[in-house]
C-alpha cells in the first residue's frame, strides 16, 4: 500500500460511513481483507502523516480555534486532520495558518460560541482512527501488537504516546520583545513574551493580536463567528 491508496481508503471510509466509530470500523474492516504488509503500510502512512502537523504550530493553532491544548488533546487532533482527507491536510501540514479557511472548522467555530454544543462526532479528535491498524493486525495474524510495533520501528519510526513536536520557533519561552504591532495575547506567539510553558502554546505569528497582516487570521474567523475583539477568549488585547 502507497500514499494514494492510503489517503483514498481515508477518504472512502468518509463517504462510505457516517460518525467516527463507524468509519474506524469500516476501516478496519478494510484492513482485515488485505495482506499483513498492508496493514503494516497503512501505519505506516498514519505514522507518517502525524509527524508532519506534530509542530508548536499546529499545537498553538489548535488551541487558538478551539480553546483546548494538553497532549492527548492534541495526539487525537492529529488523527481528526487526517480524517479531513488530502487535499485539506496537505494545506494545513504545509501552513497550520490555513485551519482558519478550512470549512469544518468554520463550523465548529461558530457551534462554539452560537451552539449547539458539539456532539462526541462533531469534536474535532479522532482518537479511534489511531487504532484501526493495531486491531486489523491482531485479527489477521497470529502475532500480537509488540510485533507489529517492532515492525514499524524497523521501518524507521519512533513511537509515541503522546506528542512530540518536531520543531521550535526560537527561544519562545525567553524571549522579551515583540514585533511591531504586536498586541500581546493570552497565547502568546513566538516574539512575545512567553507565559510559562506548561500555561501556554506558541501561535503562529499571523494568529497574534496586531501582528496579522496578511491573509485570514484566526482573529478574523473568531469575528465571523460573532466575537468582537475584546471578547476573543484565546486572542486578545491583555492590557
Amino acid at each position: 500500500m502507497d500514499a494514494d491508496e492510503f489517503w483514498r481508503l481515508i477518504e472512502q471510509s468518509g463517504r462510505e460511513a457516517s460518525g467516527k466509530e463507524t468509519r474506524a470500523a469500516w476501516l478496519q474492516d478494510a484492513l482485515e481483507q488485505r495482506s499483513a504488509e498492508d496493514i503494516i503500510d497503512f501505519k505506516s502512512c498514519l505514522l507518517s502523516a502525524r509527524r508532519r502537523v506534530d509542530t508548536w504550530l499546529m499545537w498553538g493553532a489548535m488551541r487558538a480555534l478551539f480553546g483546548f491544548g494538553s497532549d492527548d488533546g492534541f495526539w487525537y487532533f492529529h488523527m481528526w486532520l487526517v480524517g479531513l482527507g488530502r487535499e485539506v491536510f496537505e494545506q494545513v501540514a504545509r501552513d497550520p495558518d490555513a485551519l482558519a479557511d478550512v470549512p469544518e472548522v468554520q463550523r465548529l467555530v461558530a457551534m462554539e460560541h452560537r451552539g449547539p454544543s458539539w456532539t462526541n462526532d462533531d469534536w474535532p479528535q479522532f482518537e479511534i482512527l489511531d487504532y484501526v491498524a493495531d486491531k486489523a493486525w491482531e485479527r489477521v495474524t497470529t502475532h500480537g501488537r509488540e510485533s507489529f510495533y517492532d515492525y514499524l520501528e524497523a521501518r524507521g519510526h519512533e513511537l509515541f504516546a503522546l506528542p512530540h513536536p518536531a520543531t521550535r520557533i526560537g527561544n519562545w519561552t525567553t524571549r522579551k520583545s515583540r514585533p511591531e504591532g504586536c498586541r500581546g495575547s493570552t497565547v502568546t506567539c513566538a516574539s512575545c513574551t512567553a507565559a510559562p510553558r506548561s500555561q501556554v502554546m506558541p501561535l503562529p505569528l499571523r494568529s497574534c493580536g496586531g501582528a496579522a497582516r496578511s491573509g485570514r487570521s484566526f482573529r478574523k474567523i473568531l469575528e465571523d463567528a460573532g466575537l468582537s475583539g475584546p471578547q476573543l477568549r484565546l486572542i486578545k488585547d491583555d492590557r
